[in-house]
C-alpha cells in the first residue's frame, strides 16, 4: 500500500491501529482502512480513495470548480468513490447537493458539515393557474394582457368547443377529468396540477339560475349554478394545500331573490365582492361582481367609443333606435331584448345584429380568437356567439390582476410546496 498507508497513518491514529492487527492484506485492508479513517473523521458515507489523498497542498476545490487554499488542517478529497472493491455500495447515497458546496473533510477538529444552499425565492419561472368554469380561456387572456409570466394554467370545462379554442394556447392545459363535479382536489399525475403549486384559482360559475333577469330562478339551488358549491369545494381543497394561493371569482352583480348573495359571500367564499361594470373602460357593459383576495382602487376610466370597434359605416344603437357609445352587455343567445339589432348599418338602411368579429373586439378578444380550434376544427358561429357571451371581458379582469400583481407574484415566488431538491 505504500506511501498511500503512511499518509493515512500519519492524519488518523485509529487507522495505524487497525492496520497493526490486520497486516498488509491488499484492496481488502484498503478497502477496511478506508472505513475506519472515516469512522474516526466522522465521516458516515463517503468513501474516499487514500492513493488520491494529497494533505501537502494547500489547495481546497470546490464544486463548481474554484478553488481555496487550505490550512494545515484540511486535506482535499480528489474523488468521491461510493463503492468497494466489489462495486457495491456499503454506505447510503448521499443527499443531493445545492449550490456551492465544499468537498472537504477536516482533520483535527470536527468535521464542519455540508450546508446545502436552498434560495428563499422560486424561480421566476411563471404562476401556475387553476380556472374553473373557463370557457375559451378568456382567464389566460388577461392574464397575458396583465403582464403576468403564466408557466402552466390548468383547465376545467366541460364544453367541447371551448376546450378545442383553448387547446390553440401555449400555456393551456386540460385536467384528466373536465366535469367539476368529479374532480376531488387530491389527484396526482402528468394531467392534473400540483395542488400545492397552484398560485391562482379562478372561477366564474354559471349565473342562469343567479340572474335578475331570470326571476323564476332557483338561485344556487338551480341546476346550472349549484356547480358554484363544487367550485368553492375545490377552492378549499386548493387552499388547504397552499394557504398562499389567491382567489379570483366572477358571477353577475344581480341576483335575483332566491340567489343567497351574502350566504355565497359571507359563509362560503368568505370574501366580500366588487362590483365593477365594463362600460366605464371598455366598449359594452357588463356590470358584474368579483370576488378577489386582495384589494382593488379605482380602476381608470376611458372614453371607449363603442363604434371604433364597428366595422365601417355602423354604429350602435339602443333598444328605441337611439345612437349610443356603448354596446348592451352581451348575451349567449342574440334573441335577448339587449342584443337583438343593437347596431345600425348605414350601407344596408337597417337596423343588423352584431356580427361576431365585433363581439371579440367588444369584449377586448384577439379578433379571431374564437374562429379556430386545434387540429383546424373551425368552430360554427353560434358556438362562438356563446363563447363570447359567457366570457370575462378581457381588459375588466386584466385591471383588476393587474391591481394584484405584486401580492400574487410575491407569494408564487415565496411558495415552495410542492417542489423537490434538485441537484445543480
Amino acid at each position: 500500500m505504500g506511501g498511500a498507508a503512511a499518509d493515512t497513518d500519519r492524519l488518523c491514529p485509529a487507522t495505524h491501529e487497525a492496520r497493526e492487527g490486520q497486516g498488509d492484506c491488499g484492496g481488502a485492508a484498503v478497502a477496511h482502512l478506508r472505513l475506519l479513517c472515516l469512522e474516526r473523521l466522522g465521516q458516515g458515507r463517503l468513501c474516499v480513495p487514500l492513493e488520491q489523498v494529497t494533505p501537502s497542498d494547500r489547495i481546497q476545490y470546490y464544486s463548481d470548480g474554484t478553488a481555496h487554499e487550505l490550512n494545515r488542517y484540511q486535506f482535499v478529497a480528489w474523488h468521491m468513490d461510493f463503492t468497494d472493491r466489489r462495486g457495491k455500495s456499503p454506505y447510503p447515497a448521499p443527499p443531493p447537493r445545492v449550490g456551492r458546496q465544499k468537498v472537504c473533510v477536516d482533520v483535527g477538529v470536527g468535521r464542519r458539515t455540508q450546508k446545502a444552499h436552498t434560495p428563499r425565492k422560486r424561480e421566476a419561472d411563471g404562476i401556475t393557474v387553476l380556472s374553473c368554469f373557463d370557457g375559451a380561456a378568456g382567464g389566460l387572456l388577461a392574464l397575458r394582457r396583465a403582464g403576468f409570466t403564466v408557466k402552466q394554467y390548468w383547465r376545467v370545462e366541460v364544453d367541447r368547443w371551448c376546450n378545442l379554442v383553448a387547446a390553440t394556447l401555449v400555456e393551456a392545459k386540460d385536467c384528466a377529468v373536465m366535469d367539476i363535479k368529479q374532480v376531488w382536489g387530491d389527484e396526482v399525475g402528468p394531467d392534473w396540477p400540483v395542488w400545492a403549486e397552484v398560485d391562482l384559482f379562478m372561477m366564474g360559475w354559471p349565473c342562469q339560475d343567479l340572474s335578475r333577469a331570470n326571476i323564476y330562478g332557483k338561485g344556487l339551488l338551480g341546476p346550472r349554478s349549484s356547480l358554484f358549491f363544487h367550485g368553492a369545494r375545490l377552492w378549499e381543497k386548493v387552499r388547504v394545500a397552499n394557504p398562499d394561493a389567491v382567489l379570483f371569482g366572477e358571477c353577475v352583480a344581480r341576483w335575483n331573490r332566491r340567489g343567497h348573495y351574502k350566504f355565497a359571500s359571507d359563509t362560503v367564499l368568505k370574501v366580500q365582492p366588487v362590483v365593477v361594470c365594463s362600460g366605464g373602460h371598455s366598449y359594452c357593459r357588463r356590470e358584474r361582481a368579483y370576488w378577489l383576495s386582495w384589494k382593488v382602487g379605482t380602476l381608470t376610466k376611458c372614453r371607449a367609443d363603442a363604434a371604433d370597434i364597428l366595422d365601417e359605416g355602423r354604429h350602435p344603437v339602443d333598444k328605441h333606435g337611439h345612437r349610443v357609445t356603448k354596446l348592451a352587455t352581451l348575451m349567449v343567445h342574440r334573441s335577448s331584448w339587449n342584443t337583438k339589432n343593437p347596431v345600425w348599418d348605414a350601407t344596408l338602411g337597417e337596423y343588423d345584429d352584431l356580427r361576431i368579429h365585433e363581439a371579440e373586439r367588444a369584449m377586448e378578444m384577439p379578433e379571431g380568437h374564437t374562429a379556430m380550434g386545434v387540429g383546424g376544427m373551425v368552430i360554427p358561429p353560434e358556438e362562438r356567439f356563446k363563447m363570447v357571451g359567457n366570457a370575462f371581458n378581457v381588459r375588466t379582469v386584466a385591471s383588476l390582476l393587474s391591481e394584484g400583481r405584486q401580492q400574487i407574484t410575491a407569494r408564487a415566488q415565496m411558495n415552495h410546496r410542492g417542489q423537490t431538491r434538485q441537484q445543480p
